[in-house]
């Protein structure tokens, strides 16, 4: 679930297009070492970790049309160690800064990208032909619109389809992204740390459901298993293979009870709901939406939602979807 702050932006978090990368060989690793070099004195560097893993040769099945336009996120690159220091700071009781806590403004003026790095991909992206460009009020990203024909030239990139599978797919639209790593000029590939609608894969669903034959079938025995954690960053799954750079990943949120969420809200006997829309903004368009909030009901002892008071609305759908954060 995306969560917003008191500016309806969203918070603050790590994009990152999933990869596989190999070395085979030593020779291997030398030849990607000359690359590396070779695109530095030219002036360009790519993004790691911007191409993903079901982008291969063999599942290509053709190319984007140079004429569809997508729209596009290049991610900024936050003053991450100064946050992270702040945020330990004012968490530690007995530190001067303990829960003395920061507004979104206020987060933005201290350790978001500065301004001028958003004005440098700005110009840039503008230069290039994109339209509409424009950056978030927290400076988290630079969003820009192009044909495809310009983001390809521009990124050197080409954006193609692949076959889908139950593990990459894009529902019932065509599955897309680009065939190889993103390349910016070095000026601007250091103030960004991705981008995001090149690929318009689904998110990886790892709930299990009833009846579902892809469903996980429960922790093997011996497998490792980890505390959830009552609130961001609490806990740290450990010892995990290396992905993205790291070996640690925080655990996922346990989740809120009824009781948690009425006293967030000042819930009072007063307050029986009547009249009142509460919308759930997810990261993508979630399947069985309706069965999770019933099964949630049902868990906590509590009224269950109706399906004559239910909708779902998906924003952005199609080619202009952009990116599973847009939906």
């Amino acid at each position: 679930m995306i969560t917003f702050g008191d500016d309806g932006e969203p918070m603050k978090r790590s994009v990152i297009a999933a990869t596989a990368l190999a070395a085979t060989t030593i020779a291997a690793a030398a030849a990607g070492s000359a690359a590396q070099a070779s695109a530095a004195a030219a002036g360009t560097a790519t993004l790691p970790d911007s191409v993903a893993p079901f982008a291969t040769v063999g599942r290509a099945t053709g190319t984007v049309r140079a004429s569809d336009k997508l729209t596009l996120q290049f991610w900024l690159s936050p003053r991450v160690d100064a946050a992270e220091s702040y945020a330990t700071a004012a968490s530690t009781p007995g530190n001067p800064l303990f829960r003395h806590f920061l507004s979104p403004a206020a987060y933005t003026a201290r350790f978001a990208a500065t301004q001028e790095s958003a004005a440098a991909v700005r110009s840039w992206l503008t230069s290039e032909g994109f339209a509409g460009v424009t950056t978030d009020s927290g400076r988290d990203y630079v969003r820009a619109t192009a044909p495809v024909s310009t983001i390809d030239r521009a990124l050197k990139i080409l954006l193609r389809y692949y076959r889908a599978s139950r593990d990459a797919n894009a529902g019932r639209y065509p599955l897309r992204a680009n065939d190889r790593p993103v390349s910016l000029p070095a000026s601007i590939a250091a103030r960004v740390a991705g981008v995001t609608g090149l690929d318009n894969a689904a998110p990886t669903m790892t709930y299990a459901k009833p009846g579902n034959p892809g469903a996980p079938k429960g922790a093997q025995p011996g497998s490792p298993s980890f505390a959830c954690s009552q609130w961001y960053l609490q806990h740290y799954a450990t010892g995990l293979p290396r992905q993205y750079g790291t070996t640690k990943f925080p655990t996922v949120i346990c989740g809120y009870t009824p009781q948690q969420l009425r006293q967030a809200y000042g819930y009072s006997p007063a307050n029986d709901g009547k009249g009142v829309t509460i919308a759930l903004v997810e990261v993508g368009t979630t399947p069985d939406m309706f069965d999770t909030l019933r099964t949630y009901a049902e868990a906590h002892d509590i009224q269950a939602p109706s399906a004559g008071r239910y909708a779902e609305l998906s924003l952005g759908e199609g080619a202009a979807c952009g990116d599973p954060f847009n939906t």
